[in-house]
C-alpha cells in the first residue's frame, strides 16, 4: 500500500467562521467541508462526544451551555477557561479543535496527511495572541509555517493582479470579519507586497453588530410583553443566531418582518417586528465610523491622503453589509476589488505563503512589519511624575513604570535597533531587564512579555547598550553590552513561551546558572527601586543632603550581608520616608 501524500495548507481560523486551502495544479484553492465554503468556529459536547462546525453550531441554538463560539476574542487571556465535556478547556484547546476539525475534513476529502501549515492571525493581535495561536496549530498536531496577518494574507490572494516592472500601487485591505478589525496599508510592486502600516481592534466586528440588533429584540419583547428574553440563556441563544440572519437579510435586502415564536418561560409570544436597512445602520453607524477612524490613522502613519490609494480590498463577512462599501467610497472615491470572495481571501493567500514557505516560486515577496512597540521598563518620566508630581509610593512596583521602545510600531521585519541606558547609581550590582509590548509611555497599560537579569561586572561602565533582534518567527534576541569596551551578553525570548517561561533566564552561554544566582543574592536590589529612586532625588536637589547620603552609604553596605533585616527595614523606612516628602 501506497503512503498517503503529504499536503501543506493555509488556514483562516476566524472569530465566528473558519477555512482551509490547498495548494494544486490549479493553485490554492478553498476546499468545502459539509458542502460549505465556511465551517463555523464553534465546538460543542453532546451524547459524550466533541461537535466541531455546523453541528455545534446547531446544538448552540438548542443548548448554549454545552457550547462554545468566538473563542478568538478570548485569545489574549491565557487564564480563561470553558467548562465543556467534563473538561476545563482554554482558548488554545477550543481553537485547537477548531484546526483539527478542519485539517481531518481535509485529509478525508483529498485522502492525504496535512501536517504543515500558514495560519491567519488578525493584524493587530499581540504577540501573546500570535503564539497562543501558533501554540494551538501545534496542539492539532501541526507544523506552524507561519502565522501571517490577515490583511497581508488577503493581499497575497489578489496575486494576479499584475504590475509593469517598476510600477508601483498603494493598496487598502480594510478587513471587518466576525470579531476582529484589521486595516493595512501596503506597497505593491511586481516584486514584492511592502505592507507600510496596520491599526485595528481586536474587539469589534460582525458579533457586535449581532448584538446591536439582538438588544433591539430584547427591547421590543420587554416593551410589548413585558418580559426580560435576556434573562433566558436558551432566549438569548436563539435571539442572537436570529441576530446574525436579520444581519444577512438586510445586507441584500432593504427590510424584513420578523414574526418569530419565543418561549420564555411558560409564557409562549410572537417577535413580531418590522426593521429597514435604515434602522440597521442607524443601530451600528458609530461602529462603522470608529473603524474609519482606524483608516484615518493608517494614513496619517503613511503620511499620505485618501486619493493616494489605488486599490480597495474588501475582507471579511462583514464587509457585504452595504454601509461600510458606501463609506469607503464616499471616503476613496474607488469602488472596491470585488473579484475575490471576501470570506475566502484570507485562507487562500495563507495557503499561497504555505506555498512559498515550502518552496514554490512566485513572483512577489512578502514584506511584513511589526504590529506593536517592543522595548523595555527603565526609571524615567513616568516614574518621576508619581513619584514628583503624585507623591505615590512605587516602591513595591515590579517593573519601572516607564516604557522605553527599541522596536518602534509600523517597523519592517526583521528588525534591529539598539539604544543606550545607564546604570541608576554607581553602587548598582545588576538589573533587571523587563520587556514589553505596546504603545503606551506607561507598562501598567502594556503588555508583559518576559524578563531577565543582568549582572554588572566590576568595570566602571555607566552605560549599557541594550540591542534588539526581532524576527518573523516571534523571537527576540537581546544583546547587552555594558560600556564600549565591554562585556558582551547574549539572551533570548521565544515568544511562543508565556511571560513566567520568559522570565527565566535564557542566555547562549554557561553562565546562565551564575546570573540566576546573582539575581536571587540580590534580590533586594532586583525587587525595588529604592536605590534608584533615592540617587535621582539626590542628584536632583538643589541644595546637598548627607545625612540622606549617609543613610544610602549604610542600607548598601548592609544589602546581602546576614543577620540586618531589623536594621534594614529602619533604614528603608528613613528612606522611603524621605524620597516621598515634598
Amino acid at each position: 500500500m501506497n503512503a498517503r501524500k503529504s499536503l501543506f495548507c493555509g488556514i483562516d481560523l476566524g472569530t465566528t467562521n473558519s477555512c482551509i486551502a490547498v495548494f494544486d495544479e490549479s493553485g490554492a484553492r478553498v476546499l468545502e467541508l459539509d458542502g460549505q465554503v465556511t465551517m463555523p468556529s464553534v465546538v460543542a459536547w453532546k451524547d459524550d462526544q466533541w461537535l466541531v462546525g455546523q453541528a455545534a453550531r446547531n446544538h448552540l441554538a438548542v443548548s448554549p451551555k454545552d457550547a462554545v463560539s468566538s473563542i478568538k476574542r478570548k485569545m489574549d487571556d491565557p487564564g480563561y477557561r470553558i467548562k465543556l465535556g467534563g473538561e476545563s478547556l482554554s482558548p488554545i484547546d477550543v481553537s485547537a479543535k477548531i484546526l483539527s476539525a478542519l485539517v481531518r475534513g481535509a485529509e478525508q476529502q483529498l485522502d492525504c496527511v496535512i501536517d504543515k501549515a500558514v495560519i491567519t492571525v488578525p493584524a493587530w493581535f499581540q504577540e501573546q495572541q500570535r503564539q497562543a495561536t501558533l501554540e494551538a496549530g501545534r496542539q492539532a498536531g501541526l507544523e506552524v509555517l507561519q502565522i501571517v496577518n490577515e490583511p497581508t494574507a488577503a493581499a497575497i490572494a489578489h496575486e494576479r493582479i499584475s504590475l509593469d516592472d517598476g510600477a508601483e500601487e498603494r493598496w487598502l485591505v480594510y478587513d471587518l470579519g466576525g470579531g476582529t478589525f484589521d486595516v493595512s496599508l501596503l506597497n505593491v510592486s511586481a516584486a514584492s507586497y511592502e505592507v507600510l502600516a496596520s491599526e485595528g481592534n481586536t474587539f469589534l466586528g460582525g458579533d457586535d453588530f449581532d448584538h446591536r440588533l439582538m438588544e433591539r429584540f430584547v427591547t421590543h419583547l420587554r416593551d410589548q410583553h413585558n418580559i426580560d428574553a435576556a434573562a433566558d440563556i436558551l432566549v438569548k441563544a436563539r435571539l442572537q443566531l436570529l441576530a446574525e440572519h436579520t444581519k444577512i437579510q438586510l445586507s441584500n435586502n432593504t427590510h424584513v418582518h420578523l414574526l418569530e415564536p419565543i418561549v420564555v418561560g411558560d409564557q409562549s409570544i410572537m417577535l413580531d417586528l418590522k426593521l429597514t436597512r435604515d434602522d440597521f445602520e442607524g443601530m451600528i453607524d458609530d461602529l462603522i465610523d470608529s473603524t474609519l477612524e482606524k483608516v484615518a490613522q493608517v494614513m496619517t502613519d503613511v503620511n499620505v491622503g485618501p486619493e493616494s490609494v489605488d486599490r480597495l480590498l474588501l475582507v471579511g463577512g462583514s464587509t457585504r453589509i452595504p454601509l461600510v462599501g458606501d463609506k469607503l467610497k464616499q471616503r476613496f472615491g474607488i469602488d472596491a476589488e470585488s473579484w475575490l470572495d471576501a470570506d475566502l481571501s484570507v485562507a487562500t493567500g495563507a495557503c499561497i505563503r504555505a506555498a512559498i514557505c515550502c518552496g514554490q516560486v512566485f513572483d512577489r515577496s512578502v514584506v511584513d512589519i511589526c504590529s506593536h512597540s517592543l522595548g523595555v521598563a527603565a526609571m524615567g518620566e513616568e516614574d518621576y511624575k508619581e513619584m514628583d508630581v503624585l507623591g505615590s509610593d512605587i516602591s513595591n512596583a515590579a517593573h519601572p513604570l516607564t516604557f522605553v521602545p527599541l522596536i518602534r510600531r509600523n517597523t519592517r521585519l526583521p528588525a534591529n535597533f539598539m539604544r543606550t541606558f545607564y546604570k541608576a547609581h554607581d553602587q548598582q550590582c545588576g538589573a533587571k531587564i523587563p520587556i514589553y509590548q505596546g504603545e503606551h509611555s506607561n507598562t501598567r497599560h502594556n503588555n508583559f512579555i518576559g524578563e531577565f537579569f543582568v549582572e554588572f561586572s566590576q568595570n566602571q561602565s555607566e552605560n549599557l547598550d541594550v540591542r534588539f533582534r526581532y524576527d518573523l518567527n516571534g523571537t527576540i534576541k537581546i544583546t547587552v553590552i555594558e560600556g564600549d569596551n565591554g562585556t558582551e551578553r547574549e539572551y533570548t525570548m521565544n515568544l511562543s513561551d508565556s511571560a513566567e517561561e520568559n522570565s527565566e533566564l535564557h542566555t547562549f552561554d554557561d553562565s546562565t546558572m551564575a546570573l540566576a544566582e546573582a539575581s536571587a543574592e540580590n534580590e533586594s536590589v532586583v525587587t525595588n527601586f529604592l536605590i534608584e529612586k533615592i540617587s535621582q532625588k539626590l542628584e536632583l536637589s538643589e541644595e546637598p543632603v548627607p545625612e540622606i547620603a549617609k543613610l544610602l552609604e549604610r542600607y548598601q553596605r548592609l544589602l546581602g550581608a546576614e543577620e540586618t533585616d531589623d536594621e534594614l527595614d529602619k533604614l528603608e523606612e528613613q528612606l522611603y520616608d524621605w524620597v516621598e516628602s515634598e
